[in-house]
C-alpha cells in the first residue's frame, strides 16, 4: 500500500461516519466561502471559486491562491489555484487543486467556466472539470455543470446550478450602513439548499467594516460545521485567513492571497456589478 493510500483511504469512509458530507473540505479558490462553509457560492457572492458558473464580476483580471492542511493533518495539504478575465458582457475561469500526501501531488482537480451577461439582471454559465490521479465522486473522471443568476434588486440575488445530478438554489440580501461610497460599511446574508445525494443547506454571513476589512461566518448543519474568517487588503492585494471546524475532526485553518487588477469597460453593467458585489469585494 503506498503511503498515498494510508490517508486517503480513512477519508473515503468519511461519509459512512457522518450524516451527509465531512470530506475533505472544499475550500474553492476564495477566502470568503472557507468562511461562510461554501453559504454564497450559489447567489454570486465573489467571482472566484463557487458552484454557480454564471457568477461574473466587475471588469478585471484576478488570481487568487489558498493552502490549507485538512483537519489538521500534518502530511496531507491542498493548494488551490485559481484565475479569471472579466469584461462588461463575458467572464471566463480557470482553476486547478491539488491535494498531496506524502509523495507528492495525488490528485488533482481542473475546472474552467464560461459566463455571459444576459441583459441587465441575468447572467448564465457552464463548467468543466475533469479529474486525474485517482480523484474520485464529484472531483473525479470529466463533468460538466451550468448556472444562473438573477438580481431583482441591488440588494438581493437568486442563483441556481446543476452538476453531476446535484442542484442547488441560493439566495441573499443586504445593505449599507453608515459613511459612504468606498468606505460604506454592509452586511449581507445567504442561505442555499441542495438538493440530491449530498443535499443540504448552507448559511452564511458577511460584514465588510471598511473597504480594508470584511469578516465572514458560516453553518453548515448536515457537515456539523461552523466556519469564521476575516478577508483584508487595500489597492490591488487581498489576504483572507479563515478556520473552519467540524464538531468531531476538528479545525480547517486556511489562508490565501487575491490580486486584481480592474480593466474598466465600456456599458456600465461592470460598475452596476461593482455595486452589487458581497461585502469583501466591493471597493
Amino acid at each position: 500500500m503506498k503511503l498515498r493510500d494510508v490517508f486517503l483511504v480513512p477519508l473515503a469512509a468519511l461519509p459512512s461516519l457522518f450524516p451527509v458530507r465531512a470530506e475533505i473540505p472544499d475550500v474553492p479558490f476564495s477566502g470568503a466561502y472557507g468562511a461562510t462553509s461554501g453559504a454564497g457560492s450559489l447567489s454570486g457572492w465573489d467571482r472566484l471559486g463557487g458552484d454557480n458558473p454564471a457568477t461574473l464580476g466587475a471588469p478585471a483580471w484576478s488570481v487568487s491562491a489558498a493552502g490549507y492542511a485538512p483537519f489538521g493533518l500534518d502530511d496531507m495539504h491542498v493548494v488551490e489555484v485559481e484565475t479569471a478575465r472579466d469584461a462588461p458582457r463575458w467572464g471566463a475561469s480557470f482553476g486547478v487543486r491539488t491535494l498531496s500526501a506524502g509523495e507528492g501531488v495525488s490528485v488533482s482537480l481542473f475546472r474552467g467556466t464560461l459566463a455571459a451577461r444576459l441583459g441587465e439582471r441575468w447572467s448564465g454559465g457552464g463548467a468543466l472539470r475533469f479529474g486525474v490521479g485517482g480523484a474520485t465522486g464529484r472531483d473525479g473522471g470529466v463533468g460538466g455543470g451550468l448556472g444562473m443568476l438573477w438580481r431583482p434588486r441591488s440588494f438581493a440575488s437568486l442563483g441556481a446550478a446543476w452538476e453531476d445530478g446535484l442542484i442547488g438554489f441560493g439566495a441573499d440580501c443586504g445593505s449599507d450602513f453608515g459613511g459612504a461610497g468606498g468606505n460604506a460599511a454592509s452586511w449581507r446574508y445567504s442561505i442555499e439548499r441542495y438538493f440530491g445525494a449530498e443535499g443540504e443547506f448552507r448559511h452564511g454571513f458577511g460584514l465588510r467594516l471598511h473597504s480594508l476589512l470584511s469578516i465572514y461566518a458560516g453553518f453548515a448543519p448536515a457537515r456539523e460545521t461552523a466556519s469564521l474568517g476575516v478577508r483584508f487588503g487595500a489597492g490591488s492585494w487581498e489576504g483572507f485567513s479563515a478556520l473552519r471546524r467540524h464538531a468531531a475532526l476538528g479545525g480547517t485553518p486556511v489562508q490565501g492571497v487575491r490580486w486584481t487588477r480592474a480593466t474598466g469597460g465600456e456599458g456600465g453593467e461592470g460598475e452596476n456589478e461593482k455595486s452589487r458585489a458581497p461585502p469583501s469585494s466591493r471597493r
